[in-house]
């Protein structure tokens, strides 16, 4: 069931008090720019919601395959209800209202048990790249054009499978939610065109990377060396295909008869290409 708009403070309440170690400005910037009653979800319990999340509608690029999908944020129980299966009950609402429509499910997992419970298995993992220590010799600036930032993209796409479909729209959006959230968006340039950019975020004092795109590993390695040099960061997050990686996305198959009218059935949805998750958007 959705909530009314009566209820939206209370569901930004809850957001604010479960998420305020990840937050940096996000919610409030998610509240006022995208939250949208139709992909919010509540349980109530005598009219008290006692759970709620959201399922946000994408394209999701699988094998050069264009598929729908919900990507799921915002999963809260109340503290005095947890472990009673509230959320099991909410999510299972979810599969029932939306199975005809959306064959793939997506979300983080703080808590992967739970969502293991629930028939998601982790289908996109991370590992961690050592930054070499050298100078950057290519020129680097903030970026702030999203035209340039697409372009950039649809040059590295190839390199890249099991994403959010990203295009204009996408771009402006990551520049308005850099602005909000104090991240730094920098790009790598020749005198034509972006040849790679980077989303930095900082916490606790600390620098660290939500992403990194490249036209080329090359470029990709010149745009590093730059954070490690400027911002003294050691480390970049890479996408991985290896399964001892960490998970940091998980995947529910809703409807497998819809999904194989997207893609042919021997596609699978764990990567042989280096995956792509940017966390920060909705």
């Amino acid at each position: 069931m959705n909530p009314t708009k009566h209820e939206v403070a209370i569901i930004y309440d809850m957001w604010k008090h479960n998420f305020a170690f990840d937050d940096g400005g996000s919610i409030d910037d998610y509240f006022q720019r995208n939250f949208k009653l139709s992909h919010c979800y509540v349980y109530r319990d005598k009219n008290k919601i006692i759970a709620t999340l959201c399922a946000h509608p994408h394209t999701f690029m699988i094998d050069n395959y264009a598929v729908p999908a919900l990507f799921i944020s915002g999963v809260i129980t109340d503290l005095n209800y947890r472990k009673k299966g509230y959320m099991k009950l909410l999510f299972e609402e979810l599969f029932h209202l939306q199975k005809s429509k959306y064959p793939l499910l997506f979300l983080q997992a703080y808590n992967p048990k739970i969502y293991e419970s629930l028939g998601f298995q982790a289908s996109h993992f991370q590992t961690q790249k050592r930054i070499q220590k050298k100078k950057c010799r290519l020129r680097v600036q903030i970026a702030c054009c999203a035209q340039q930032l697409y372009q950039c993209w649809k040059k590295s796409e190839h390199r890249y499978n099991g994403y959010l479909a990203r295009n204009h729209s996408y771009y402006e959006n990551i520049l308005i939610e850099a602005k909000a959230q104090q991240l730094q968006v920098l790009q790598l340039c020749n005198k034509k065109s972006i040849l790679a950019y980077v989303i930095i975020a900082k916490e606790n004092q600390q620098y660290y990377i939500e992403e990194v795109i490249a036209t080329h590993s090359l470029f990709e390695d010149h745009l590093l060396a730059y954070c490690r040099q400027h911002f003294h960061i050691i480390k970049a997050p890479i996408s991985s295909t290896s399964h001892s990686s960490t998970p940091i996305l998980y995947t529910k198959i809703l409807n497998p008869t819809l999904l194989y009218t997207y893609i042919p059935q021997e596609t699978t949805i764990w990567n042989r290409k280096d995956s792509l998750y940017h966390y920060g958007y909705w």
